[in-house]
């Protein structure tokens, strides 16, 4: 089965799921199956790479270092990966709608998420590393042999990235039905006339993901893009733009931005503004030069779905492909 037709089984499982949620906490189950699912995807690998060692998880070109030198280009993918992560002002408003109490927000978010996020990064980072060396690439796994491990892997994360989109799928088609048949937008009509739009919008949604998709054939490289051009705009320069407005605004003097904060506003859009110039700048200048690689839209894309020396010969576990080859 080639990738366009894996996508579109994706699409048709998480359209009854987004056609009857109008709000986040439709399916509160849900969350918790997303944190499990994250878990295991991150776990499974790991504990794969455990039970082998290094002697068979690392290549042997490869090479672990406690501190491997940085450089320019690492170093905005990185931070253009984990703001793509981290990053979730743009559904924050929403998030604080749905909350029985809206001042539990910071406890929640800085206190639960946030750190669970970090951790989370910071293990499979860190693992990932240490078990393969700096010859790790991509999605940790990409470096698991196919098999049991990998098959679970991947069941893990298709369903927490199912869930994860679901979640912010909701976001994006309400402001979708807002702007094209307000008058049944609100998530609590029950006219069927309102749902009739709901649905319909839910699933041109789904349709034009599965279509651009598959007109992009690379996954990566395009995350690092969106995190380096859309994220710093959507959720650090126009937040902290209409924060600054509000305060000057504020007649209130407790209200007014104090000169610390002033001082760590300024070093965000700071680094917001080099991030989307350079940022950007790097991650397309990755497309560019690998572009003869990411084969063209809506090919099969083989390449790690299938256990052939055709699609797979570079995956570990597949070294004989090489031998056979030369």
């Amino acid at each position: 089965v080639c990738l366009p037709l894996w996508m579109l089984l994706g699409a048709v499982i998480v359209v009854p799921f987004a056609g009857s949620s109008r709000t986040m906490g439709t399916y509160e189950s849900l969350v918790w199956l997303n944190i499990s699912a994250l878990l295991g995807s991150v776990f499974i690998p790991l504990g794969y790479m455990m039970l082998q060692g290094t002697e068979k998880t690392r290549p042997p070109q490869s090479q672990f270092l406690a501190i491997a030198p940085l450089t320019i280009p690492h170093a905005w993918t990185g931070l253009s990966l984990f703001i793509f992560g981290f990053t979730s002002q743009f559904m924050l408003v929403e998030i604080i709608a749905e909350m029985a109490d809206p001042a539990e927000l910071p406890r929640a978010y800085a206190g639960i998420s946030a750190p669970f996020q970090l951790v989370a990064f910071a293990v499979v980072g860190v693992g990932g590393y240490y078990f393969v060396g700096d010859a790790v690439q991509g999605m940790i796994i990409e470096s698991l042999p196919f098999g049991g491990a990998l098959t679970a892997a991947c069941v893990c994360l298709v369903i927490h990235m199912l869930i994860s989109y679901l979640i912010k799928g909701v976001v994006f088609c309400s402001s979708l039905q807002r702007l094209f048949d307000g008058a049944y937008a609100s998530p609590t009509d029950a006219r069927a006339r309102s749902w009739v739009s709901w649905n319909a919008v839910v699933i041109s949604t789904v349709a034009c993901a599965w279509l651009f998709a598959n007109l992009i054939p690379f996954f990566t490289e395009a995350v690092d893009l969106v995190g380096a051009s859309v994220c710093p705009l959507s959720c650090w320069i126009i937040p902290i733009g209409m924060y600054l407005r509000c305060s000057w605004d504020a007649e209130d003097e407790k209200l007014r931005i104090g000169f610390l904060e002033g001082v760590l506003l300024v070093v965000e859009l700071a680094l917001a503004l080099i991030l989307m110039i350079f940022g950007t700048s790097s991650a397309a200048q990755r497309i560019v030069s690998g572009w003869q690689d990411f084969g063209f839209p809506f090919a099969c894309h083989c390449q790690g779905l299938w256990s052939t020396c055709e699609c797979s010969s570079g995956r570990i576990g597949m070294e004989y492909c090489n031998l056979t080859a030369t």
